[in-house]
């Protein structure tokens, strides 16, 4: 298992910089969600429990890509316009020493493991956006789908 985001905290974290910036969040006070896209790229929201608020009060998004293991894209809904900001470094700080990526990649939804990435596989983000289906949703616009299809050809037997 390697640890998350590794490589980009390896170039940081011997900085005078990081170290100044960093949050006070402790293991289980940050929460995470995990969800892959229709690309293969998790997106990972960031936030913390409500008591924390006053160091962490927005969220962080994260694109990252499990194969490279490298973080595409971030954005911090505080501080949109700085791309080191202290909620940046505090997610690499936290995510680097408290979660671990599995080392197959299959092992992606998680083993239950405290430490162990926990991605949700009933979820699958559509163009970049926090809009998730799940399997329900994706079957019932599967068969609307494929009504609409019958339906303009005129080829209605009753079988979908």
């Amino acid at each position: 298992m390697a640890k998350l985001f590794g490589k980009e905290y390896h170039e940081v974290s011997n900085t005078w910089y990081f170290k100044s910036k960093l949050l006070p969040i402790f293991e289980g006070e940050l929460l995470y969600q995990v969800v892959p896209n229709e690309q293969g790229q998790l997106l990972m929201r960031f936030y913390t429990l409500p008591d924390k608020k006053k160091y962490f009060p927005e969220e962080l998004l994260v694109i990252y890509d499990p194969v490279q293991e490298q973080i595409l894209e971030h954005t911090c809904t505080s501080c949109p316009d700085n791309k080191s900001c202290n909620h940046y470094l505090t997610v690499l700080d936290y995510a680097y020493n408290n979660l671990s990526t599995p080392s197959d990649k299959s092992e992606l939804s998680g083993d239950g493991s405290t430490n162990n990435l926990r991605i949700d596989p009933e979820m699958v983000v559509y163009s970049n956006r926090f809009l998730a289906y799940n399997a329900y949703w994706q079957l019932t616009i599967l068969n609307e789908d494929i009504e609409d299809i019958v339906a303009a050809r005129g080829e209605d037997d009753g079988h979908i």
